[in-house]
């Protein structure tokens, strides 16, 4: 008699929202809650695959998707006003960011109003919205928020060693973190 195969359900959590909104914050917060509480994982941005047979795939994307939407298991967006997203844009040194698979001036305003279209289109179907302000104060709702929405339970010491972990979280001075997501364009999340 051969051995019993379990097969499992992969949970795709789908982490988007409009450029400069948070979603590499609600990415890293979504990881880091999988890594304390043991759960198995992979994190990635979205190229139209899976990347491996683990349970839950944590996937970050801006463009509005209707084959990840459907098959996804939560859908948290990252909010932020439209005239905060410019202003945070104009603080960029490069000002060019990916729209629509391929790199052009996000400034376009035209551009900026599709990203932030298909921003509005997955706020339809929410699961969880995090504003882009309350990133900046008590991180721990959040976390807690995140965990309930997700049905993990979890330790008080696995919630501070997220916080912790979270906190001290920098972006690298060129080029992107492969595990984080983060890029020299992203500043210190708290």
């Amino acid at each position: 008699m051969g051995a019993t195969i379990e097969l499992k359900e992969k949970r795709y959590i789908i982490i988007t929202g409009c450029y400069r909104s948070g979603t590499t914050a609600l990415f890293n917060i979504v990881r880091l809650i999988m890594k304390h509480t043991g759960q198995e994982y992979d994190a990635y941005l979205w190229e139209g695959r899976t990347i491996s047979d683990k349970e839950y795939h944590i996937i970050k994307t801006h463009n509005y998707n209707p084959k990840i939407s459907k098959m996804a298991y939560r859908i948290f967006v990252a909010h932020r006003k439209l005239k905060m997203i410019k202003k945070s844009m104009n603080t960029l040194k490069k000002g060019i960011v990916p729209v629509n698979n391929d790199f052009k001036n996000v400034m376009d305003t035209k551009n900026l109003k599709f990203a932030y279209g298909d921003s509005q289109m997955w706020l339809t179907k929410a699961d969880y919205i995090q504003n882009f302000g309350h990133l900046t104060s008590d991180i721990a709702i959040i976390f807690i928020g995140i965990l309930n929405n997700l049905g993990i339970f979890y330790k008080a010491e696995e919630l501070e060693s997220m916080i912790k972990e979270f906190s001290e979280l920098k972006a690298p001075t060129i080029g992107h973190d492969k595990e984080t997501l983060l890029t020299e364009t992203h500043k210190k999340f708290q």
